[in-house]
């Protein structure tokens, strides 16, 4: 699915016909209508940031409100949590208001209809700290009027497969990172009685990770190599912000000097 989606956003960016065909595949019939009803075969709403929980919707409701809270969610969000029905025009209200709370329209009134009124958008999302999901340039009002009573505009849809992609992209490029960084230090532990050899190899990986999506850069390759020779405590410590090192070097100190006698 996932595959399809993307072959849809790569038909849709380059005006082809089969953009189409892939939106039908991955958003149903209604896709073509511009609404994704896609969601509601198991991703849930606007605030599912995974498929819906095994152990059923309640469950699932206090896990993510739990969650929300955790995060310091807004009021809309927790509501939209226990009542797509209360939140979602909250959310809409809020996202129209360029992201103010919904209770201003009460305590900043003249502040919140001029927000209301000059045409921007700020769909916030819960889960990141309430950074920009949706702005004016990917939704409109009448794309929020739809969403506050349960609607799923296929662009919106569109535009979390387009960050999804992104971070899946980000994420194989850092495992290939990760891999190709253990390969370095192996090598350079492996031949450190032959440098050139060491060198060889090192520049081999570098060029082979480079050519996979990977920029490896020499000061990446130095720093891994001192982290390789360096414990743990001593590494965490030394990375720690510069006002907590005092106390947490005190206490590898005492590791070093006194480990496991009074």
């Amino acid at each position: 699915m996932e595959e399809i989606k993307e072959f849809a956003l790569r038909s849709q960016a380059a005006g082809k016909v089969s953009a189409s065909i892939g939106t039908l595949f991955a958003r149903g019939l209604p896709g073509l209508l511009g609404e994704d009803l896609s969601g509601r075969a198991g991703e849930g709403d606007f605030l599912a940031s995974s498929a819906r929980s095994p152990e059923g919707p309640f469950l699932d409701m206090v896990g993510k409100a739990l969650e929300l809270g955790g995060r310091q969610a807004a009021l809309s969000d927790q509501l939209a949590n226990l009542s797509a029905g209360i939140g979602k025009p909250l959310k809409a209200l809020e996202a129209a208001a360029n992201g103010m709370p919904f209770y201003d329209a009460a305590l900043r009134p003249t502040a919140f209809f001029e927000a209301l009124a000059d045409g921007k958008i700020a769909y916030a999302s819960p889960w990141r700290r309430g950074a920009l999901d949706f702005d004016e340039s990917i939704i409109g009002h009448g794309d929020l009027a739809r969403m506050a009573v349960g609607g799923s505009p296929v662009k919106v849809a569109q535009a979390r497969d387009v960050a999804e992609l992104a971070r899946r992209q980000e994420e194989r490029v850092k495992r290939v990172g990760d891999r190709t960084m253990t390969q370095i230090v192996a090598a350079y532990r492996r031949h450190q009685g032959d440098p050139a050899e060491q060198q060889r190899v090192i520049t081999n990986l570098i060029v082979q990770a480079r050519e996979k999506g990977a920029n490896i850069t020499a000061n990446q390759v130095r720093s891994a190599i001192r982290n390789a020779e360096v414990p743990a405590a001593t590494r965490a410590v030394r990375q720690a912000p510069r006002q907590l090192r005092p106390g947490l070097s005190e206490l590898e100190a005492g590791v070093v000097e006194r480990g496991g006698s009074p």
